[in-house]
């Protein structure tokens, strides 16, 4: 489907740290930046250069260089792959052992540049080991981790980044958001700097108007898509432009060359959202106000400036009492004030007489009191999780009174506060937003350079989980609107989950982190105690941000920071209750594989069905498997059923069906039984069994999509809806599949499918478009006199309950197959989502045309709103399980699109013969007397399992 990107998921590889001190988070969204993506591309595509993650799915571009990975390191290791790039964002396992690593960071150092000179082509494919530069060699809480960054000769790979961990002195873990086959690029000899300052000003002022410069950032090399997708890297210049009538900054990237700008980040990424202080709890609106000591706070006693002490005592000699003079500068944190002078308290102080300075009905000066409290108590309660932070021990700088309203950011480094107005509340009166705010300055200065990045919803949840674990209360900003209600909520009694609900603005989607940060806290505390628990789920929230990318990336390097002994695929102290937390939403990549089977030659010895889990820890509850069995039965005889109890070797449990009728279809399905839940396959409620056929075909057409279909007399088109770019989606090429559309990540046999949305092209998402009905129709095919003709293929659909959204197979006006209706009215949610490549077997023999032939069409029709992936197809094969009858009148001869030399063959090279082929890998159907190439394993995400591992959210569809 075409659809503008409302907002880059990843920030384009890396630009949020190229100078972290400018850029800035805020509360909530900026109404004058509207809908703006994060990053924008100067020519309106896709900015972004990194994809989504797939786990345990390794991309054919990588299949041998990860099994020369395997061949090293041994079993049990676990990766996640970059959908665009083909790089494994994270690889983790049993460990290497790596004697002194931990101690000595000259043994990490080595055993880490030798390990990425020989694993080069998984890791940084196309690049040279030189290319990258050690930054990072860092040791904390027992875990030392390097980063090395990305180079073309001598400039830097914007975003371009290695990484490894070692723990007990075995390498365990390691990431790359390395960019591939970067050419060895320099800066030109000379650039005009003035010129290229203009047309990035230029750019901004188009949209944003007057605006000024800063001075020119380090040359890097951009990594970004150039008109036609493809990926590409330019010279490019920086500049730090800011609009002088909206509140933003961007960082905008010039072409050294050509001077064109390139791209654009946002820098300000907006959310919606004893002397004493009387300051609010929490805001002025909810909650009491305290009295906050005014520690290590300047303050002028007889014309000499000195600091109160820790209780916010001042001492002097002579007369009492005595004129003194407070400002909000303090050690901890310093106010200034945007809408004027900054407070100041002057009094007369008697001796052992307290002072309680309440500004609680000026909300100008009540902000500076109540920002000056909270920012020192941030600062003070991070310390508690991360003491070898050296930001922490700077002044917080907080700026209140901007001249904006219902709106706060951080900029990396201070934090900054708006106005009261338009029903929102002074930011600076509350607590939680300062928290918030304090948050991302944090994140900012915590990320372990050439590891870890400072991802826009990340940043966001992990800031909201900052404010509510200080606070205890998961509901967080209360007060920002006037009253007692909460801005955002991490403990909501629906839980958000990755990547269902992800919409693309960074505060939404990163609630689901949030909340799992959150739930943690809560899993800790019930197993370690408050005090305990709260302490370390805080670590493990600091560690994890340190290292992370972006939001799924947050669960291993948490199991990271966990890990005791080098070793996560045996567990961490607390992986149990990581799990169960980070698996209620989504972010706990279980994994397995299932035996699929297609067209088999009969077999006396039966058909042998397996299964692998992958992703469990026995020590957890519920986690244990405990057996599982393989049901069957044959879809043309109803009584003929079965059950076979499977054989367990470790997490893999095995199982053969008997011997069954030649020319009959079987159908099946298996339960896996832990100790807790029973996990299913297939994963799919609309289709909960496999099926295959078992006996002798003779294929009348067959393609495997490696050719175009197009050329081969298919056609494809809009039926109905309005005819918007890309309304007809049905496209042929390599398949681009994601967590987000439930595609899948490569075909079926060789390289290419059929489907909706391939998302080939950048601005497609994957998506099937709303309120359309769109077509793919296969060329006539002579049947030559077959009666008994079958459609035999491999699909992977994605699509909405029927009572909404419908897939159908279509013979003519006769519909030969549709989706699930679930017949539960518009509370109907029994969507069908393939989550592998499945075999299906249609009979089409009561649709046969009057002319001896039939010709098979799918449909796509959907209604308003929510969208799927939609159809994907492959090894489509239209088969006779008959002899053919003599062929009588015109319709018999040679030729059309199933005769010998005509349409697609069986082995997909443009000939073939119909009746006897030769075997093949890639069609979908099988030779007499031959077993198919179908079976195999159809690699699966299991969402089953992992659904079961959180809590299952119903409803009705949103509307």
């Amino acid at each position: 489907m075409l659809r503008l990107r409302r907002f880059a998921p990843a920030l384009l590889a890396g630009l949020a740290t190229a100078s972290l001190a400018s850029s800035a988070q805020a509360i909530q969204p900026n109404e004058e930046l509207g809908s703006r993506p994060t990053i924008e591309h100067h020519g309106g595509g896709d900015a972004n250069v990194r994809g989504k993650l797939l786990w345990d799915r390794v991309p054919s571009r990588r299949a041998s260089a990860y099994a020369t990975f395997l061949a090293e390191v041994g079993p049990g290791w676990r990766a996640s792959f970059d959908d665009r790039t083909g790089v494994p964002s994270r690889l983790y396992g049993p460990g290497l052992n790596v004697p002194g690593s931990v101690a000595s960071g000259a043994i990490a150092e080595s055993y880490a540049r030798e390990f990425l000179a020989r694993h080069l082509r998984l890791l940084a494919p196309g690049n040279n080991a030189s290319d990258f530069e050690l930054v990072s060699n860092d040791l904390d809480a027992g875990m030392r981790t390097l980063g090395f960054v990305q180079k073309s000769g001598s400039l830097r790979v914007l975003g371009g980044q290695v990484s490894f961990r070692f723990k007990n002195d075995r390498l365990f873990m390691i990431g790359s958001e390395a960019l591939p086959s970067v050419p060895v690029l320099s800066q030109p000899s000379s650039i005009d700097i003035d010129r290229a300052k203009k047309e990035a000003m230029r750019w901004v002022g188009e949209d944003f108007g007057l605006n000024t410069a800063g001075a020119a950032g380090d040359a890097v090399v951009l990594p970004h898509r150039d008109a036609s997708g493809a990926l590409t890297y330019t010279v490019a210049i920086p500049f730090e432009v800011t609009p002088s009538l909206v509140t933003a900054k961007f960082r905008v990237y010039v072409d050294a060359t050509t001077y064109e700008p390139i791209v654009r980040e946002q820098l300000f990424k907006f959310a919606s959202a004893n002397v004493a202080l009387r300051v609010p709890e929490r805001a002025p609106t909810y909650g009491q106000r305290f009295d906050a000591a005014a520690l290590l706070t300047a303050v002028t006693v007889g014309g000499v400036t000195q600091k109160t002490d820790e209780a916010g005592a001042i001492t002097w000699s002579g007369t009492d009492p005595t004129a003194i003079e407070l400002s909000l500068n303090g050690d901890r944190a310093r106010v200034w004030n945007d809408a004027g002078d900054e407070a100041l308290l002057s009094v007369s102080l008697a001796d052992a007489t307290p002072y309680v300075w309440d500004q609680s009905s000026d909300g100008l000066v009540d902000a500076q009191l109540t920002s000056f409290v909270h920012a020192g108590r941030v600062r003070e309660y991070a310390r508690t999780f991360a003491p070898t932070l050296s930001f922490l021990n700077q002044q917080v700088k907080a700026t209140v009174n901007i001249d904006d309203i219902c709106n706060a950011f951080s900029d990396g480094t201070s934090i900054n506060f708006y106005l009261e107005g338009n029903g929102c509340a002074n930011t600076g009166r509350i607590a939680d937003v300062v928290y918030h705010e304090y948050g991302h300055s944090i994140h900012a200065h915590a990320v372990i350079e050439g590891v870890g990045e400072f991802e826009g919803a990340l940043s966001e949840g992990q800031a909201d989980y900052l404010a509510a674990t200080i606070t205890g209360d998961p509901a967080t900003a209360r007060g920002f609107f006037m009253t007692e209600e909460e801005l955002r909520h991490i403990d909501p009694p629906q839980e958000n989950v990755w990547p269902d609900d992800v919409v693309g603005e960074v505060h939404y989607d990163g609630l689901i982190i949030g909340q799992a940060l959150w739930d943690l806290r809560k899993n800790l505390i019930a197993s370690l105690g408050e005090v305990e628990g709260v302490q370390r789920a805080n670590e493990l929230y600091y560690q994890g941000i340190r290292r992370a990318v972006d939001i799924p990336s947050m669960y291993p390097e948490i199991l990271a920071a966990d890990d005791d002994d080098g070793d996560i695929s045996n567990g961490t102290p607390n992986v149990c209750e990581i799990n169960e937390a980070f698996a209620r939403h989504g972010l706990r990549p279980t994994t397995g594989t299932a035996t699929s089977l297609g067209v088999m030659a009969p077999s006396q010895d039966g058909y042998e069905v397996s299964v692998e889990l992958v992703g469990l820890f026995p020590q957890c509850e519920g986690e244990a498997i405990v057996g599982g069995t393989l049901s069957w039965r044959d879809r043309d005889l109803p009584a003929s059923t079965g059950d076979v109890a499977l054989d367990l070797s470790g997490n893999i449990l095995t199982g053969t069906i008997p011997a069954q009728p030649d020319r009959h279809v079987i159908k099946y399905a298996v339960d896996v039984e832990l100790e807790g839940p029973t996990v299913h396959f297939p994963d799919n409620a609309a289709d909960p069994e496999y099926e295959f056929f078992i006996g002798e075909v003779t294929p009348l057409y067959c393609t495997d999509f490696e050719a175009d279909p197009l050329a081969e007399g298919w056609k494809h088109g809009l039926e109905e809806g309005t005819p918007d770019e890309g309304a007809d989606d049905w496209t042929w090429g390599e398949p681009n599949g994601n967590s987000q559309n439930g595609d899948p990540p490569a075909a079926f046999s060789g390289d290419n499918v059929f489907g909706n949305d391939l998302a080939l092209e950048d601005n497609y998402n994957g998506l099937y478009q709303p309120e359309k009905t769109t077509f793919a129709r296969s060329p006539v095919i002579e049947l030559k006199g077959h009666k008994n003709v079958h459609l035999q293929y491999r699909r992977w659909l994605n699509v909405e309950d029927a009572h909404f959204d419908r897939a159908t197979i279509h013979v003519g006006d006769n519909v030969v197959w549709q989706n699930l209706d679930s017949n539960q009215g518009d509370s109907s949610n029994t969507h069908h989502r393939d989550r592998e490549w499945r075999f299906q077997d249609v009979d089409l023999s009561d649709a046969i045309g009057a002319d001896d032939s039939v010709q098979v069409t799918f449909k796509i029709a959907s209604d308003p709103g929510l969208e799927f992936g939609g159809w994907t197809i492959d090894d489509f094969c239209v088969v006779a399980l008959d002899d053919a009858e003599p062929c009588v009148g015109d319709a018999c001869g040679e030729g059309g699109a199933g005769g010998a030399g005509g349409g697609g063959a069986v082995g997909g090279e443009g000939g073939g013969d119909s009746v006897n082929p030769e075997p093949d890998d890639g069609c979908g159907c099988a030779v007499p007397g031959r077993e198919s190439n179908m079976r195999g394993l159809g690699a699966l995400a299991v969402a089953g399992l992992a659904a079961l591992l959180r809590r299952r959210r119903a409803g009705a569809k949103p509307r």
